[in-house]
């Protein structure tokens, strides 16, 4: 779709990752790329933000962040290694089918293993302000290599019978985010899928994923920004 305009699409997507990743493997990546003019983040509204604050996801181990006092991320746990105990746990058949720090079982394998997450509890504020700082971080990363930065709130089956809890947190984040950077450019995607049928968007059976007609649409809606705004 962008080749009979001179440019090209490199997909840096990894499957399972979240906020933090993006950011982590975005800043290990982008200096491999040249005269960038956009970077699009598609973030599903469902899990993208499960482990934020947490060095631990998918029963795996990965780094995270902290706030500082002057909202500052600090990176905690980046030096992983491949056969650290929590990795080793996730390997075994019996025992990653309990979930860290639930039940009595999963959260004494995760104080063996050293799994950390954020208490929001003690830390309020931290629950929606890591999120905002961590969007602000991905897209001073944008503007420092002459990027725009394109951010899409890619939603679940279940936000269109009832808008979810998590779908809701993710509006008040990004409102947030644009009221301390106007220039942040934002697609919300649930209101081109309620013109759509919502079962041709989306697999069968699959809350998450989208058919083959879901994912032409989401590109179709991102070529479009994008050449309205490209000089």
């Amino acid at each position: 779709m962008v080749s009979d305009k001179g440019y090209q699409v490199s997909n840096l997507a990894v499957s399972g990752y979240n906020l933090e990743q993006y950011y982590l493997f975005l800043n290990r990546h982008i200096n491999k790329f040249k005269n960038i003019k956009y970077i699009v983040c598609v973030i599903c509204t469902y899990n993208d933000l499960t482990g934020i604050g947490s060095n631990v996801l998918y029963g795996k181990r990965k780094p995270y962040f902290k706030i500082d006092n002057n909202h500052q991320l600090i990176l905690k746990g980046n030096n992983i290694k491949q056969y650290c105990l929590r990795n080793i746990l996730s390997r075994s058949l019996f025992l990653n089918r309990f979930q860290p720090n639930q039940g009595l079982i999963g959260t004494f394998l995760s104080k063996i293993a050293g799994d950390k997450t954020l208490d929001y509890n003690n830390d309020p504020d931290e629950n929606g302000l890591l999120p905002c700082v961590m969007i602000q971080q991905i897209y001073n990363l944008a503007r420092s290599h002459g990027a725009k930065l394109l951010i899409v709130l890619s939603p679940s089956r279940d936000d269109f019978v009832k808008a979810t809890i998590r779908f809701r947190w993710f509006q008040t984040i990004f409102k947030e985010s644009i009221s301390k950077n106007n220039e942040l450019e934002i697609i919300d995607f649930i209101s081109y899928i309620k013109k759509e049928d919502v079962d041709k968007v989306f697999n069968l059976n699959d809350i998450v994923h989208y058919s083959p007609e879901g994912h032409i649409l989401l590109a179709k809606i991102v070529y479009e920004h994008l050449f309205e705004t490209i000089k």
